[in-house]
């Protein structure tokens, strides 16, 4: 069955800057990423002072080239604390939200 929504991509990239390979440093600090949850486990103490939701709607937005997913820990935790969280649901970002969100 078709999807109802008919999703719209980006455009292109301009062709007047060359797209390279992200910087060794840049590489590198990707890997820190491994660290979100050990990180999220010692702010825990912290996070339970945050205020509480009272079933707020929250619209988390995907970073640039990401989708849903990479939303999960923050969704978790708004959850946690009472708020009513949704995601986007149109697949990876691709940077024209104006295009996609009337």
């Amino acid at each position: 069955m078709a999807s109802p929504h008919r999703v719209r991509h980006a455009p292109p990239p301009p062709r007047d800057r060359e797209l390279r390979p992200p910087s060794l440093r840049r590489f590198l600090g990707e890997g820190l990423g491994v660290t979100v949850v050990p990180r999220l486990l010692l702010a825990l103490p912290r996070l339970s002072r945050f205020p509480r939701g009272h079933g707020e709607p929250v619209l988390l937005l995907p970073g640039f080239g990401a989708g849903d997913a990479s939303n999960a820990v923050l969704n978790a935790m708004l959850r946690y604390i009472g708020y009513r969280v949704y995601g986007w649901g149109l697949g990876v970002n691709r940077g024209n939200v104006e295009a996609l969100l009337p």
